[in-house]
């Protein structure tokens, strides 16, 4: 048996996946990473280990003796990302065990987790928290999704996975579940499902302990770290150019380009990093300062990287032949060339030259949906109501009758309209905006309150279905409280836990169609889009909902382009391009964000070398 076949055999004694599956990532990864790779991402080893701890210690009724490893035949974990096989014969059960389901003991399952088919799927769930980046896939039917939910009603639980968003009693599951659950645990129940073939067979021992460190390292430790091996089909070899969709400045191309090359190092790659000398927006200038050597002329900018590693810079002359030469050397002598291309007068003009793109897009947050929040809300009915009580004072002593009415109710739609689209025209009070009267002179205030609420309760529960029964039960309390304290509606707003109580739902994510999302990224392009690149929205300061996600990627995917990545708000990344030391000691979720980014990119290049070959 070759050396190859062994460790595909040996990563099967740990996962428990198909062989084709094992081999599928050996071939794309090597040991770069480890022949089976921990989850570094936080919010990524955070679900994996409440998935385990679910499946450990369940709140549903006890599995047949016969569904060994949980009701899994195997799992086939990548880096960040993670593929369930259930086993066929308890399929339905395993689904229910790990989507939320309401028992008589509370919330079982992963509380929050929602499925969904992706589009040109029929064999793949989509498991994901909605607004979280942290995603499962598990290998089923949208049939299989039916039977689960069918097996849970006739064993007396109550699905809540059918539901869009989170029920409250799920947030609170949720939160308590987490704030319990140490980071150094984290590690190990994600370690454990990672590892699911390690589990003792008929154990029951982790529904009461932690899986212990001699379980989890399996019978051969040393030979699945990872070191510069492989991958099995040989290294991804080329030019990756990062570049914007149209040429514009501020994205942050030498943010990406660096920890791109970065991550690429950090396995045993060499790197190249070529970019430009002159003190554009960043580059090598802002980052090397007094050690800038002249264009041309390689710097190394890390040490210590693992195995044959290395990560050399070398600024590009303005001269265009000049820097394609200097390129083409670059790709001669290096695995893999990272190309700050940069904006249209930086060095986009090399662009043509890469074989791979990588195109930075803005992120802009209206696109992809909006938030409905429940502090947003409070503060905005807080303000009208302000208005409401001056105008009705007005009105009650001229007419000398009550109008408790907020807006004229003969043309109630009209009306409707204008005034709930003051919530997203100006939510917040001017200094000039009307204050309630003395709370202890007025007595009145308390009935005018119900008025104004029972007025506007219908159209409330239309336009804002989710928060708005949290809303009304606790405005009138809050608004009183906060007007005996003299408090205006956007000063010290952060009170909201001390109203909601069993009502804690503080916001709630709209997702736009994905269809609109992909037309509007398709727009961010010029001729660039014809290269077929990899499409990276950097600074995004909220997760993206992983299934929104993954029916873009797959619209995009019909125009030629082959992924899209999403990156954090991260200080350190935006920092990167200034600080030399960042490039080689970016913390857990940075290196996360460099190493999704350097696996979009080397698939890229593999798919362009398997299409010649």
């Amino acid at each position: 048996m070759s050396r190859d076949s062994n460790t595909i055999l040996l990563r099967q004694q740990y996962t428990g996946e198909p062989r084709q599956a094992a081999q599928a990532f050996y071939q794309a990864r090597g040991l770069y990473f480890g022949l089976v790779p921990d989850a570094t991402d936080p919010q990524q080893q955070l679900l994996e280990a409440v998935v385990m701890l679910s499946l450990a210690r369940p709140r549903l009724p006890e599995p047949a003796e016969t569904a060994s490893r949980f009701g899994l035949r195997g799992v086939s974990p990548d880096v960040d990302q993670l593929v369930l096989w259930p086993d066929p014969d308890h399929l339905p059960q395993l689904l229910a065990r790990i989507l939320p389901t309401r028992t008589s003991a509370g919330i079982g399952g992963v509380a929050g987790l929602r499925v969904r088919p992706p589009a040109g799927r029929t064999d793949t769930l989509l498991l994901a928290r909605p607004g979280n980046r942290a995603h499962l896939t598990v290998r089923a039917r949208r049939r299989d999704l039916a039977a689960a939910e069918q097996w849970a009603k006739d064993t007396g639980l109550e699905p809540l996975w059918t539901a869009r968003t989170a029920q409250a009693d799920e947030h609170e599951a949720w939160r308590y579940l987490v704030e319990g659950m140490p980071p150094e645990e984290r590690a190990v129940w994600s370690r454990a499902l990672r590892r699911i073939a390690l589990q003792p067979t008929g154990s029951r021992d982790w529904a009461e302990r932690l899986p212990t460190r001699q379980e989890l390292d399996g019978p051969k430790p040393q030979r699945i770290e990872a070191r510069p091996v492989g991958p099995a089909g040989g290294p991804a070899r080329g030019v990756i150019a990062v570049t914007t969709s149209r040429g514009q400045a501020g994205l942050g191309c030498t943010t990406a380009a660096l920890a791109l090359a970065a991550a690429l190092a950090h396995t045993g790659t060499r790197v190249a990093f070529l970019g430009t000398g002159a003190e554009d927006p960043n580059g090598l200038a802002y980052l090397l300062r007094d050690d800038l050597p002249p264009a041309g002329v390689f710097t190394d900018l890390a040490d210590d990287l693992p195995g044959c590693g290395a990560l050399r810079a070398m600024t590009l002359p303005p001269d265009a032949a000049r820097a394609r030469d200097l390129l083409s050397q670059a790709s001669r002598t290096h695995d893999t060339v990272v190309l700050d291309a940069g904006a249209v007068f930086q060095m986009r003009h090399l662009v043509e030259h890469a074989d791979a793109v990588i195109a930075l897009a803005p992120y802009q947050p209206a696109v992809w949906g909006h938030t409905e929040d429940t502090a947003q809300l409070l503060q905005f009915l807080d303000t009208r109501f302000a208005a409401y009580v001056e105008a009705r004072t007005e009105t009650e002593d001229f007419y000398d009758a009550e109008h408790p009415d907020v807006y004229f109710a003969e043309d109630r739609s009209n009306y409707a309209d204008r005034w709930w689209a003051e919530f997203e025209n100006a939510p917040h009070a001017s200094d000039d905006w009307p204050r309630l009267p003395d709370e202890s002179a007025t007595a009145h205030l308390r009935a005018w309150r119900r008025d104004f609420i029972n007025f506007l309760d219908r159209e409330g529960r239309r336009r804002h279905p989710t928060t708005w029964s949290a809303v009304a039960a606790v405005w009138a309390d809050r608004n009183r409280a906060r007007n005996a304290r003299g408090l205006q509606p956007d000063e010290d707003a952060n009170d909201l836990s001390a109203y909601l109580g069993e009502h804690d739902i503080k916001s709630v994510r709209h997702l736009a169609d994905p269809a609109p999302v992909t037309a509007w990224l398709l727009r961010q392009f010029d001729s660039l889009v014809e290269t077929g690149p990899t499409l990276l929205l950097p600074r995004v300061p909220e997760d993206v909902d992983q299934h929104q996600l993954a029916e873009v990627r797959e619209g995009l995917r019909a125009h030629g382009i082959p992924d899209i990545v999403t990156w954090p708000e991260l200080d350190e990344l935006r920092e990167l391009p200034f600080i030399i030391a960042g490039v080689t000691s970016m913390s857990d979720e940075a290196a996360a964000a460099a190493n999704h980014l350097a696996l979009a990119a080397a698939d890229c290049l593999a798919a362009r070398k398997g299409a010649t070959v």
